[in-house]
């Protein structure tokens, strides 16, 4: 069924450009006073949710013909391409340099375990691109090493701070 055939067919179904477009004829509805804000907004979720012309048609029908939609007249659906994964080097930056940052902190009670990682989770993302390969490999050994230091560290002081035997009176 073609786009012209809309509106004498009220089962084609609708895309989120149509459904955009009806919202905004409700929209204009109630800044003319012609809906109060609780049916509007049981318009507008209705019209959201519409699968179908019909679905959409039926809560403008009551409406004055200038907040009438036309289905003919709403955008066509226009698909949005998928986000390319583009350059990571900034994002294996980022893993680097907390990674390093996490080395010396590790020192101060496993403060450096926590940037660490907060590095793990970037690095692992940078790895899927070829110019940053390299880098992100680099902060997730850098970032492992700072986890098992922050670790280390923390046994030391636990074990430091604990008594080896009871004082003795």
């Amino acid at each position: 069924m073609h786009q012209h055939d809309a509106l004498s067919n009220p089962n084609e179904r609708v895309g989120t450009a149509q459904r955009t477009a009806a919202a905004d004829q409700l929209s204009k509805a109630l800044a003319e006073g012609f809906l109060d804000l609780e049916e509007y907004d049981q318009r507008t979720v209705a019209v959201h949710s519409a699968v179908t012309v019909g679905d959409i048609v039926r809560h403008l029908a009551d409406l004055p013909p200038r907040f009438h939609w036309d289905p003919r007249s709403s955008p066509p659906a226009v698909a949005t391409p998928a986000a390319p994964v583009g350059d990571r080097r900034g994002m294996a930056t980022a893993a680097l340099l907390l990674a390093l940052m996490a080395l010396p902190a590790s020192i101060c009670y496993g403060f450096g375990g926590i940037l660490s990682l907060a590095a793990l989770p970037l690095g692992f993302r940078a790895l899927k691109s070829k110019e940053a390969h390299g880098m992100a490999l680099a902060s997730l050994l850098v970032a492992g090493f700072g986890v098992v230091s922050a670790l280390f560290f923390l046994f030391i002081l636990v074990v430091w701070d604990s008594p080896t035997s009871p004082p003795t009176p």
